[in-house]
């Protein structure tokens, strides 16, 4: 079946889908994002320094991991190009 005969002929109508469409493909890209910033973003788990007393015997060594460098180029940044 030939989809291009159901398109209607007058180009104003064509822009206006044209438009819709656009806008459909925009709120879509931008919900994606949001997803995918929800599902993979960074996680803000914080820890409580206070809580350090509870192993005072020595029994437990915590080290803390240094925060993140933001100035560093993002490991997926470079698979876009």
């Amino acid at each position: 079946m030939d989809r291009t005969s159901t398109y209607p002929t007058d180009i104003a109508t064509l822009h206006l889908m044209l438009r819709e469409q656009q806008q459909l493909i925009e709120s879509l890209k931008a919900s994606l994002h949001r997803l995918l910033k929800w599902r993979f973003g960074p996680k803000r788990e914080s820890i409580d320094v206070d809580q350090f007393g509870l192993f005072t015997d020595g029994s437990l060594v915590i080290e803390v991991p240094a925060p993140p460098d933001r100035n560093a180029a993002h490991p997926l940044q470079n698979l876009a190009r």
